[in-house]
């Protein structure tokens, strides 16, 4: 589609972003700021390439812990307001089970459990949290199969084989909370739920995608043109998929005027 485009007699007309399948998020800022190059994008462009700093592996992992405990401190408070006006309302309930702190977050939070199981040591992308992060910095080939988990799987949650003996009473009932499948299924849900913004935490970058896409529409509108943003893969944009959500569905017309 996007070299149909190219060819079209009025291809300069558009601007194409093209977002191959497999493209990490590192991938995604680099293309963003390959492409927005003039000078009046480059305050977004430092916030990107402060962001694109950001995904250095090693360090982003622990803090991606911490982002999503955070993340989950703030969605439980708002859960249980939810769950006072509908009790029947399952998603919430289990975001106030299992995203409480003396479950999910104190999990995410027991450094012992960071070094044998969530992070592990480099190069290990088997490990639940490095394997998250590995895909923010590493792409793979457009017409490489990708068989990355970008999620959480319930098998990320079980720590059957994972050496427990010198945590705290309070990690092994939080492990134990999690003992049987279902509630781990339910457990993961409630992670995948808080992954998006506790990336978006990590890097900093909210609401700059979003703002800076309404500049360059705005720019756009000025010389005629129009944006296309085509994304082969929605999963590898996690990390910025609410903001880029946004952009995609925002009204182009208001009150009969292109905005």
């Amino acid at each position: 589609l996007a070299a149909t485009l190219d060819h079209l007699p009025d291809a300069d007309s558009r601007v194409v972003i093209r977002i191959p399948k497999g493209t990490s998020l590192k991938g995604v800022l680099d293309i963003l700021l390959q492409k927005l190059i003039e000078p009046e994008y480059e305050p977004f462009r430092a916030k990107l390439r402060s962001a694109h700093e950001q995904l250095d592996p090693e360090r982003a992992a622990g803090l991606l812990c911490e982002m999503l405990a955070q993340t989950l401190a703030e969605k439980v408070v708002a859960a249980k307001i939810k769950v006072l006006s509908n009790p029947m309302d399952r998603n919430s309930r289990d975001v106030v089970d299992y995203g409480k702190p003396d479950v999910l977050q104190t999990l995410l939070r027991n450094q012992s459990l960071r070094d044998r199981h969530f992070v592990g040591e480099t190069g290990n992308t088997s490990a639940p949290i490095r394997r998250l992060v590995e895909q923010l910095s590493h792409s793979r080939d457009s017409n490489e199969e990708d068989d990355r988990k970008h999620l959480f799987v319930p098998e990320d949650l079980d720590f059957a084989g994972v050496d427990t003996s010198d945590v705290g009473q309070t990690v092994r009932t939080a492990i134990m909370q999690l003992s049987r499948p279902e509630r781990r299924a339910a457990a993961c849900r409630v992670l995948n739920d808080a992954l998006d913004e506790a990336k978006q935490s990590l890097l900093g970058i909210d609401p700059t995608v979003t703002d800076l896409f309404d500049a360059v529409r705005a720019k756009l509108l000025e010389q005629g043109k129009e944006l296309i943003l085509l994304i082969e893969d929605f999963v590898v944009l996690s990390g910025i998929q609410k903001q880029i959500l946004q952009v995609v569905i925002k009204e182009a017309f208001r009150d009969g005027e292109q905005v």
